[in-house]
């Protein structure tokens, strides 16, 4: 299973939680939601599997966000992608089953470059 598609939705830091109520994490579920269960796989993952997020930004209003917030941040994003619960990309979000790689990308000309991020499934069983 390698696949990737891209989300034109920045993920949100983990700074973004703090001091807001119950329903902002449903929100942000509900709108990576729209773009992720579409693409539910028909057959759901059954091994380890590498997953490269690569956040991309113009700097229009963006910036670039610290490791932890990143991470963090993309915590409901990864109860999304998980077989039980979500499109089946992933068994489950522990090393067992999980390798994450995170880098951000800020592009030159917001005219040329989208804001998003690009998921990238590689099957390592």
């Amino acid at each position: 299973m390698n696949r990737a598609f891209f989300v034109p939705l920045q993920p949100p830091s983990l700074n973004d939680f703090h001091g807001r109520p119950r329903y902002h994490l449903h929100n942000i579920k509900n709108a990576w939601g729209k773009w992720i269960e579409p693409l539910t796989m028909p057959k759901r993952a059954r091994g380890r599997v590498r997953l490269k997020v690569t956040r991309f930004y113009t700097g229009q209003g963006f910036r670039s966000y610290d490791a932890d917030n990143l991470i963090g941040g993309f915590k409901p994003i990864l109860d999304l992608l998980k077989a039980k619960t979500g499109a089946g990309y992933i068994v489950d979000d522990s090393p067992k089953w999980l390798e994450l790689e995170f880098k951000q990308v800020r592009g030159l000309e917001p005219t040329t470059h989208r804001d998003g991020t690009l998921l990238e499934f590689e099957d390592l069983s």
